[in-house]
């Protein structure tokens, strides 16, 4: 059943009877966010194309439908990813992602781990860090093996503040006219947008460099700021050393 903290209230008030959805779960929402990821063009992937190094095995956490991996495997990286999303794996533009990627989330990282027998580095763009609670990010750390290289990236909370219930309005790649909103719920962030009959939401979790130092550093992993833009987006790295 639906909560009804998830649903903004201006688009709960105009949308009464309409029906809601997880947006990582709905086709088209699914797809609308992807468009809209890559329009947003995010630095991931020149930062990882500059920075990685190409001795051993990249494991990339939620792959989606292939925008980085495909662009490092390209490269010449020999890189693997987890995707829980079936639908996500299926837009993949080649089988030759497909068959790179383990249909698994982040609380079965070890799974994937136990599959690759050179894993030297991890990234996680698309700030889809935010989507894991500080529970499964531990456990995730937890089960990282030493020696790893972990490369992530996230939107900060003064962004979100920024950000809090401001309603935007975007247009899709087929014209259709839809409105998008962050809005601020204890430690989460919820996004929603909405076509008018159907709002599809996500939950992310409210981040500060402090709580993410704190986070890794109990799991000997120290992590340094390797890129910034404006206060409102960091991409940090670090290394397991037990």
């Amino acid at each position: 059943m639906i909560n009804k903290t998830d649903i903004f209230p201006g688009f709960l008030n105009a949308h009464q009877d309409k029906q809601f959805v997880e947006l990582y779960s709905n086709e088209k929402f699914a797809r609308i966010y992807h468009e809209m990821i890559l329009q947003d063009k995010l630095p991931d992937i020149d930062y990882f194309l500059s920075e990685l190094k190409d001795d051993g095995q990249i494991l990339e956490i939620g792959s989606g439908t292939g925008r980085v991996m495909s662009r490092l495997l390209d490269a010449g990286f020999d890189i693997y990813g987890i995707e829980p999303s079936r639908q996500m794996i299926d837009k993949m533009s080649s089988n030759q992602l497909r068959d790179r990627v383990f249909e698994v989330g982040v609380d079965d990282i070890t799974f994937a781990i136990k599959k690759l027998n050179n894993l030297k580095t991890i990234i996680i763009p698309a700030t889809t860090i935010s989507l894991f609670s500080s529970d499964t990010l531990n456990r995730f750390l937890e089960a990282l093996p030493d020696n790893v290289e972990i490369h992530f990236d996230y939107m900060t909370a003064d962004f979100f503040v920024d950000m809090d219930r401001k309603v935007s309005v975007y247009h899709s790649a087929d014209g259709e006219k839809l409105f998008y909103v962050n809005f601020i719920v204890g430690n989460k962030v919820v996004y929603n947008i909405t076509d008018g009959n159907v709002i599809a939401f996500s939950d992310k979790y409210l981040y500060t460099y402090k709580m993410l130092s704190d986070l890794f550093s109990k799991n000997h992993i120290n992590l340094q700021v390797t890129m910034e833009q404006k206060n409102r987006y960091q991409m940090l790295r670090g290394t397991k050393n037990v």
